[in-house]
Parts: C-alpha cells; structure tokens; sequence
C-alpha cells in the first residue's frame, strides 16, 4: 500500500509507504526501558527505544513489535493510540514518525518532518491525539498533523517573541485555546481560525517568565505547568508554585479515579481536585517516565525496569505487577561468544554478562557476593573448550563463569594483573581475552607494563614482559583486544596511549615452547603500508582468523588478510594483503571505516562499519562484495556496527549495532557429516539472482571440490568450498555467465566423504 504525504509549510512531499517484514532477520531489543505509555481498550501500548509492545490486562499477553516488523526502532520517544482506531502511532528522536495498525501488524513510516532540514534538531518529544489531528511537540516547534488525510497540516515554529525554532515539549487542548510547553516558557492562543503559524497570535503565560516547562495539563478547573524546577498552578490568572519538588516535572497525566500525576526523576506527584499535591518517593520504580490508569489501577513506566501496576497510597507506591518482556537489559553490546550447542555469551558493556540460551531465554549473570557489584563493564567474553565462559572487564579484572554455574573473580589478589590507575590499585582492566587449544587463558592487561598475561591449565597466573623494538617500548601499555590463532600464536590490537581513538598497529606475539618464560619469545608489528600490502591503517579494530588459517584485520580504512602459520612471528617476509576484485579493477572495502569483522561458515567475510554491513565471499582467488546491509535494506537498528559473531551451530550471523542487537539466519549453514544429497536455491536462477546474491548450495562437507557440469558432461565452473555452503555466481572459467539450461552440480569431499549431487536451471 502506498499513499502520499502532502507537505504543508516548511515540509516537502514524499510517499508513505508500507513497510516489510524481514523473515530471515530477529531482533533482541531491550523493551524494559520505557519511554512512553498509552493506553485504549484495556489494553496498554509502551515503547521503548528498540521498539514497542501491547500488554492485555485482562490476559496477561504481551505482543512485541521490532524493527522486524518494519518499525523504525531506533530512539524511540512518544506514543499515542487515538480511540476508535486501530493506529499507534510512534515518534522517535530523529522525528521519523511511524503508524503501527494494530489489527494487521502493518507499518507505515512518514520521513517529512525528520526531513526539515532547516532545523539542527527535529527529535519528537510528544504526540497529542485530538481527534482526527495529532500535535506533533518537536525540538523546533509544533507539527500538526491530519491523521484521516494523511498529511501534515501546520508547522508552529515561532511562538511570540520566543527565538524561532524553540524546542516543544508538550501540548495541551483546552477548550477553545491551545497551549504548548516550549523550553522558553508556556505559551498559548485560540483556535478561533487564527493562523497559529503566525507568532503574533501566540501570548506568553506571564508568572512562568522563560523558565523551561515540560509538561502541560487541566485538571478539575485548573492548569498545571510541570517546569524544570517543580509543578505551578494557575488560578485565578495567576501562578504559583506548588513546592511539591525540586526536580522537572516532564510529565503529566490525567487519571481515572479524579487525580492527576506527576513525573519527576525520582518519584510520583499526586495532585487532588484541591490543588494539594503530595510528592511520592517511596516504592517508585527508578527513572519513571510516564503512567496510566485502567480501571482503577495505576501503572508506571521506567527506564530499566519496564511496566509496574501498583497502589498509590499516600507515602507509598506499592508494586503488585511487573511486566517486562523478554529481552536483554541493554542494546549494547560489545563482544560475543558462543558455546558449541549455540548458547549466546554477550557482554553487555556497563551492565553486564548476558546469557542467551536455545530457548530464546536472557539472564544476566551477576553474583553481587562474588563481585560486591550488582552489575559490571563487561566488554570481551571468550568460551573455552569446557564450557567455561571468561570475561574481561574495564577496571575488575576477570570473571569465570564455570560450566556448572559457579563465578570467580580474579583480581590483584588471586592473580598477576595490575591496576591500571596508581591512586586505586583494584582497577584492572582487561579488553582483552582468549583461550588456546591446550585450555590456558590470555588476556590483555591495559595500561600496565605487563601487558600479556596469562592463566595456564594448572591454575597459575603469570605476566610476560612487553615487546621491545619497532618502535615499541618496555612501558607501552596500550594493548586492546587479543585473539589467539590455530597455531597458539597471540594477535594484539595496539592504540596510541593518548588517544584511544588512534591505533598503532597491530602485533602478532609467539611465546615459543614454554609459554611462560619470555627467553624464547618473538613478536613483529604489523603497521600501515601501500595498497595492497600492509596495513590499510594503523587504527585496528577487529580481528579474526578463517578456516584457511588467513589472519583478517579490520581498520578504519578497509581489511586485510595475511595467510598465517606456525612462524608468522618469527617470519619477516610475512605480510598482510588487501581483498581485491579484477572484476571491478578495485578493493571493494577501500576506506571503509570498519568496526567488525567475523567469518560465516561458508567462508564469507562479514564486515561490520560506521555505514552498515558488507559481505565478501572468496571466489576464484577474488573477494567481491556479495551483500550490503544499511537501515535501508535490512532491519538495522543503526547502521553503525559494533561486533559480530556466527553461531557455529546454525550458522546465523549476530550484528551488534550501537542501538540494539539484530541475527541474521540466511548466511550458510554448518557443514554436513557425510556427503549428500546437495540444497540449490534459488532453482530456478534468474539473471536478478546471478548479478544479485547468486546460487547458494548447501549440504556440504566441510571441504569440498565444487563442479558445475553441463547436462552432457561439460565442466564449466571448478572451486574450491569451505564449510556447509557455497555460492556461485553463474559465471564459467572464463568469466562469462553462463547460458540458460540444466546443470549438474557436483561436491566431492577432500577427506573421503563421497559425492554429493544436486541441479540447477538457469533461465537468462
């Protein structure tokens, strides 16, 4: 369905358009911080900033809506369920403004407002329903918008002789006269047909003076203004302060038993039809942001702790229901790791260790007797071959998590790690974290002269001294994230220590035969070079190592690889390369400010960037860019992405993004035991496909001779394959697509497996 939006005032026309789903895509935000409530029908509506959700009061059900289902997602702000619709519309912080039938699941996004660019700011902050009009409260003034039309009616971006563009917060009808609280005072006017776009029809509320107001509302024959400083009420044409508070009052709501209810940061403000109001501390779930009332119970919004229906007393709210939906506590996370039945480790950056089990289950795993913490900065996470989950933080050194459920802390007293500021001796920073094929952890230890550390089997701590060389000195201590390669050799990302923003490369360090003795150690740093050898910068990110051995480094820059071996420390010949296509004469990543970087179990190259998600997959010795994944193609809660990770048991890529976490299931799947019979899709293969995503096959070993014969036996294509699928793209030994027929698709098994076989038409 597509309808058209059209632009009045500043506002330019473009369509409104029906969002998709994206079946191949699940989200994982976290609905418990709360920004906005409403409610119609019994039912409750609350968003968050990942999305939003319905809870029935009378069933107890919740239903859950995600950037999967075509939400923008992102930032999310206000919320209004206007009554005798099926509409909930949301407004977000870069004033996208999206409509959710509630009936059909169906999203529709209007961009207008978000595309005023005339204004810096153009976040929403409320959404007022009056009838077939919603007022929009932006960060530039008042957008009116005709919900039955579909189009935006007025902009109100200057309000008497308050500076243009004043941010609006709130929106109040009353009778005849409309007031809005702007961050320069409460103003108002009358809607007698007087063009509110003109500033001269506004009047500045005098006894409020300039003062931030927030919040706006009647009650019982009187106007409350909630300020950044307590609540004011108008009687008589005069204000007065309440002295209910010292905190901003930013919300007001009306409820149904005849009280009206404050919001400040800390607690609840209880108005009477009098006008006494009394201040509500005790039993108020922390950072409350909006309540409602069904029937004759009162439910609260917070941040972090989601919906709370409780009783109001008059010292105390008492809690009597929470409701908060699956999910984790945080959209940020800064590293992942999973266990061999693909259990999801995640750290959660300052709230801390996440885990996500095959059930769809969250918990976040904190031991307050164990860490004299309710929650810790988590930022790497690493699982050994056990089932033992290790966790590096910023400033309490390391947790384990054995496979039983126990946690322990190593820390300056059980261990080798150093403090990392002089005045506090117990901050210990670890970014980080690894474990090798004999079961010894290793771990990064910031801001120390001992960077690498390490806990062999045998319980025993031990620090290695620093590389020396290469411009490296014994006192460097900015070593960041660590990966351990199949060979036992240690990769460390190296920052400028004034500037963590600058990278100095990275070192590849070997700890010879005896692990902890530095006398037969070697190291070589990897710097910037000249495409395309070197380094495409000194400002690493990630690291990674494939089923070949090959060594990726993601930069700020682009990515490289360097084919690794046993001696890659030791070799001075050893040197990274950049991924290239002849086919476009270029390097597809050049310059891409990359953040991330995992391998799929076929062998692509997922890179995760400041502009969404690139997908290479090796073919022929080049590495084409196969996807691109933006907030425009794919349900991206941001485009900036922060770690990535496969589940190796179903081959589904996790995306961190800075605004939430997203999987992806359509990347190739684990390989087959035993040779088989052979999955082609698409079949049959289209021209759109082979220039788009190609011919995907899969059920195979783990490697494998792929031949693509023509019906009569003719060989045309030969590669290659690595893990459980393989894409190709229609194109013979000479580069040239194929043309329309039948054909054979044969995998032969490098280790004995047998044949597989599979067909595909191709249709051009």
């Amino acid at each position: 369905m597509i309808r058209y939006l059209i632009a009045c005032a500043l506002l330019l026309s473009t369509p409104l358009v029906a969002q998709t789903t994206f079946p191949d895509w699940q989200a994982y935000p976290t609905l418990a911080r709360i920004e906005a409530l409403d409610t119609r029908d019994g039912e409750i509506w609350a968003v968050a900033g990942g999305g939003a959700f319905r809870y029935a009061t009378e069933t107890g059900e919740i239903e859950s809506f995600t950037v999967i289902q075509g939400l923008f997602g992102r930032s999310a702000r206000a919320l209004a369920t206007p009554p005798g619709t099926d509409d909930v519309w949301i407004g977000y912080a870069s004033c996208t403004l999206d409509r959710l039938n509630a009936a059909t699941g169906e999203v529709s996004r209007f961009r207008d407002i978000s595309r005023a660019v005339r204004f810096s700011q153009r976040g929403i902050n409320r959404i007022v329903d009056a009838g077939e009009r919603l007022y929009i409260a932006t960060d530039f003034g008042v957008v009116v918008f005709n919900t039955a039309e579909g189009i935006v009616r007025e902009t109100y971006s200057r309000f008497a002789s308050l500076p243009s563009a004043t941010p609006a917060y709130d929106v109040a009808i009353v009778g005849d006269r409309i007031y809005v609280a702007t961050a320069e005072g409460l103003v108002m006017s009358t809607l007698d047909g007087r063009n509110l776009q003109d500033p001269a029809a506004w009047t500045l509320e005098g006894g409020l003076g300039n003062r931030t107001i927030f919040s706006v509302a009647s009650f019982a024959g009187r106007l409350y203004a909630g300020a950044d400083a307590d609540l004011y009420v108008q009687s008589a044409g005069s204000w007065a302060r309440l002295g209910a508070t010292g905190e901003s009052v930013r919300t007001l709501e009306l409820r149904g038993d005849g009280q009206l209810i404050g919001i400040d940061r800390f607690g609840l403000i209880q108005v009477q039809p009098d006008g006494s109001a009394t201040l509500i501390r005790s039993g108020v779930p922390a950072d409350p942001v909006d309540v409602v009332s069904v029937g004759d119970a009162l439910w609260v919004g917070a941040r972090g702790s989601g919906l709370m229906r409780g009783t109001l007393g008059a010292a105390a709210f008492v809690v009597e229901e929470t409701v908060v939906p699956e999910g984790p506590g945080t959209d940020v996370f800064t590293d992942f790791a999973f266990e061999r039945d693909g259990t999801l480790w995640a750290a959660g950056n300052d709230v801390g260790l996440f885990r996500l089990s095959t059930a769809g289950e969250w918990t976040l795993v904190s031991d307050p007797a164990v860490t004299g913490r309710q929650r810790d900065d988590v930022f790497e996470v690493t699982v050994d071959q056990r089932g033992n989950v290790w966790a590096g933080t910023q400033g309490n050194g390391v947790f384990l998590r054995t496979s039983e459920g126990e946690i322990q802390q190593f820390d300056r007293a059980n261990s080798t790690l150093r403090t990392a500021a002089p005045t506090n001796p117990d901050f210990l920073i670890v970014e980080g974290i690894d474990v090798d094929r004999f079961g010894a952890l290793w771990v990064t230890n910031k801001n120390t002269t001992r960077a690498l550390q390490t806990r062999q089997p045998d319980g025993t701590w031990h620090s290695l001294p620093n590389p020396v060389g290469d411009g490296l000195r014994p006192d460097y201590d900015a070593y960041v994230d660590l990966m351990v390669d199949s060979f036992g050799q240690k990769w460390m990302l190296l920052q400028s220590e004034l500037d963590g923003s600058i990278g100095r490369g990275v070192v590849v360090y070997d700890t010879g035969s005896n692990p902890t003795d530095a006398s037969d150690d070697a190291f070589r740093l990897f710097t910037e070079g000249n495409a395309p050898q070197g380094l495409p910068s000194n400002t690493a990110r990630a690291i990674t190592e494939d089923r070949q051995g090959r060594i990726w480094v993601a930069t700020d820059r682009g990515v490289a690889f360097l084919l690794s071996n046993g001696i890659t420390a030791r070799d001075p010949s050893a040197q990274f390369n950049w991924p290239g296509d002849t086919n476009i004469g270029r390097f597809p990543l050049e310059n891409v400010n990359a953040t991330a970087i995992a391998i799929d179990l076929g062998g692509g190259i997922w890179v995760g960037s400041s502009d969404g998600l690139f997908v290479l997959r090796e073919t022929a010795g080049q590495f084409p860019l196969v996807a691109r994944y933006t907030v425009d193609n794919a349900p991206l809660p941001s485009n900036r992405i922060v770690a990535l990770e496969v589940n190796p048991s179903t081959g589904d890529m996790y995306v961190a993004t800075d605004a939430g976490l997203v999987s992806f299931s359509g990347t190739p799947e684990a390989p087959a035991s035993k040779a088989g019979d052979l999955r082609v899709h698409p079949n049959p293969a289209r021209a759109s496909d082979l220039s788009g995503a190609g011919v995907t096959i899969s059920g195979l070993v783990a490697e494998a001779q792929i031949r693509i014969l023509t019906a009569d036996g003719r060989m045309v294509w030969r590669d290659d394959s690595r893990g459980g699928s393989y894409v190709w793209d229609g194109r013979d030994l000479r580069g040239n697509v194929v043309s329309s027929g039948v054909y054979v698709v044969v995998a032969v098994g490098s280790d004995g497996e047998g044949a597989g076989y599979g067909r595909v038409a191709i249709l051009r």
